[in-house]
């Protein structure tokens, strides 16, 4: 290849890659960078298609984060997907509540916490 594509990272504890918001964001912008300079590569995919394994993997990450109790980069992420209006009727209160200012979206992760049996 005569250009970089893509860059690894390894970080020391063994774990190629965790969310953190700003490695997610970063990726999309390459994917679409991508898109946009390669139209030929993905007109055979829907645009919904295209729009799943872009955006859509945003609010994978977003889930993963908010699993991991990365609230930060859960925050940023569904933050993202709102104003992407990416999301679906399922994600809204994820999204909507990512609307908020962070320290009442982590009030809101940390009371969620409490009440799950």
């Amino acid at each position: 290849m005569p250009e970089v594509l893509a860059y690894y990272r390894w970080h020391d504890a063994g774990q190629i890659s965790a969310v953190k918001w700003r490695q997610v964001l970063d990726a999309l912008a390459v994917q679409q960078d991508f898109v946009r300079a390669n139209p030929q590569l993905v007109a055979h995919l829907a645009d919904s298609r295209v729009r799943e394994l872009t955006e859509g993997r945003v609010l994978q990450q977003a889930y993963r984060a908010l699993w991991k109790r990365d609230i930060q980069s859960a925050h940023r992420l569904f933050r993202h997907v709102a104003l992407a209006r990416s999301f679906g009727f399922k994600e809204l209160r994820h999204v909507a509540s990512a609307l908020l200012p962070f320290p009442a979206y982590r009030w809101l992760v940390g009371l969620a916490d409490r009440n799950d049996p």
